[in-house]
């Protein structure tokens, strides 16, 4: 019998432990790139002008805070005349006013908030146990996950061509450690576990990782000064100088204030004028326990579909990239 390295119950062995150490390699190859460490950061500024033309889905996603997407995009949508909401008996209506002017993103989101063509006077229901309204709130940050590279915001990072000849290595080993001449239970034992390490080499990755382009580190740091400065020690100041370059109308703020968690600071100077928004929170907002506490990184009623519904493609969680 011949083997790549040697005979014996130690050659057999030697080659589990080399087909671990290569699948590990593996991994190493197949993870690279997905890091971008190469962000670039803007001076530190006063900034409140929300991003234009951006849906607040895919802000989420860029942001890597998709918890309060849902909450944030419907309240948006219902700013801009979008949509009508209403607190019923049934819960929370939601009523087409004027479908015109929607990106992909919105379109697909208000047809899964209707459950069906999104044209004027078209209705739904907003319940937290409606597992159908969850299903297509997924469908929709699945879209979402292919809008982000479509728009230039990310790119998807290609396998590295390495790959092949680390498969093709441990198939030579598995056939190796059977010709090894070793004890026929330990050798039974390194085929196996060689097998496994294989047919997991051989397994494609389940997501692509999609990190940021120049682009989307712009999106994300333009998001990124417009929470540093609406914070109770910044906004107040800028509030009563009465700068020419805040926003005409600070509600507009509200929408990324929601998918920051930061809305309580609007309280009084914008929540006032949107007192059904505080509303829309308490009722789809995140579960309390007992005690009236809620999560650091709680998000809305559907969070679940929120932050990772697709298994697609990477959607951009937190831990996918930089």
């Amino acid at each position: 019998m011949t083997s790549l390295l040697g005979s014996g119950t130690g050659a057999v062995l030697g080659h589990v432990a080399a087909g671990f150490v290569m699948s590990v390699a593996l991994l190493v190859l197949l993870d690279r790139g997905r890091h971008d460490h190469h962000e670039p950061r803007s001076g530190r500024r006063e900034r409140l002008d929300p991003p234009v033309g951006v849906s607040v889905l895919v802000v989420g996603h860029v942001l890597r805070r998709r918890e309060r997407s849902v909450l944030a995009q419907l309240v948006a949508l219902a700013r801009r005349g979008t949509l009508r909401a209403d607190r019923t008996t049934a819960g929370w209506t939601v009523e087409v006013l004027d479908p015109t002017g929607l990106g992909a993103t919105e379109h697909a989101f208000v047809e899964a908030l209707v459950r069906g063509d999104v044209r004027r006077g078209a209705r739904g229901v907003l319940r937290r146990e409606d597992g159908l309204l969850a299903a297509r709130i997924r469908a929709v940050q699945a879209l979402v996950n292919t809008e982000v590279v479509r728009q230039g915001y990310r790119r998807v990072t290609p396998l590295p061509w390495q790959r092949w000849p680390v498969r093709a290595a441990l198939l030579a080993l598995t056939w190796s450690a059977s010709r090894a001449g070793g004890d026929p239970a330990v050798t039974a034992f390194a085929v196996l576990a060689l097998l496994v390490l294989t047919a997991l080499a051989w397994t494609s990755p389940r997501h692509r990782w999609h990190t940021l382009t120049e682009a989307g580190h712009a999106l994300r740091q333009h998001v990124r000064d417009v929470e540093e400065t609406v914070s109770p020690g910044r906004l107040q100041p800028l509030l009563a100088e009465d700068r020419s370059e805040l926003p005409d109308d600070l509600g507009d703020l509200l929408p990324l204030a929601l998918l920051l968690g930061i809305e309580p600071w609007l309280r009084g100077r914008v929540l006032a004028e949107d007192s059904w928004v505080e509303e829309l929170v308490a009722d789809l907002g995140p579960l309390r326990d007992h005690r009236g506490h809620v999560s650091a990184l709680a998000g809305d009623a559907w969070e679940r579909q929120s932050t990772g519904g697709s298994g697609a493609l990477h959607d951009g969680a937190p831990g996918s990239d930089v």
